[in-house]
């Protein structure tokens, strides 16, 4: 194993046996629509181990996110292995990256639930906006400044979900966190 996917190991609570079959949720959407407030109510509430991408690269040194994906992939896979839950926090923009995901959940035999967070254009600028205003607290809460000039690249980039793409829209526009999270796990039928 990855000397960094086993270091990633030993930081994360782990639910081996939790979940039959194994569960693999995991969020995508443009940076600012809530992805990662969503993932930490749903750890909290579930014995699902968060992997956050951007927190990852970021506490590891990571060069790019597809270095941090393989190290998730490699920890998720023995989180996987030993029954337990794994909550994937990141962009997964296109529909190859999705694939990759959806392959990789079946190659172990855990379930999937691919949740797709979504906001207005107007609540995702403010949001980063405030990240930008206090880029410490930013970098400490384990996310990245984006600029307008970056968010206009993810735009281009993100392939929304096809019509055959089984996912789980969530806007985090307006309603309360508890509530999406609520509406997640009754609507995923998620329970270990």
């Amino acid at each position: 194993m990855d000397a960094r996917a086993a270091r990633l190991l030993g930081e994360v609570p782990a639910y081996p046996g939790q979940w039959r079959p194994p569960v693999l949720v995991a969020l995508f959407g443009l940076p600012g629509t809530g992805k990662t407030a969503i993932a930490e109510a749903l750890a909290a509430r579930l014995p699902l181990t968060l992997l956050c991408t951007d927190a990852i690269r970021l506490r590891h040194g990571l060069e790019s996110g597809p270095a941090t994906h393989a190290v998730i992939y490699e920890a998720a896979a023995e989180l996987l292995r030993a029954g337990g839950g794994v909550l994937w926090d990141g962009i997964h923009a296109t529909r190859a990256h999705r694939d990759a995901v959806r392959a990789f959940a079946a190659e172990l035999g855990a379930r999937l639930e691919l949740l797709w967070c979504t906001a207005d254009d107007a609540t995702i600028r403010a949001r980063l906006a405030e990240r930008a205003a206090d880029p410490g607290a930013t970098t400490a809460a384990g996310k990245f400044v984006i600029t307008p000039e970056k968010l206009a690249q993810f735009v281009a980039w993100l392939e929304p979900p096809g019509p055959d793409e089984a996912v789980v829209e969530i806007d985090t526009t307006c309603a309360p966190i508890e509530q999406n999270v609520a509406r997640i796990v009754r609507f995923c039928s998620l329970s270990p």
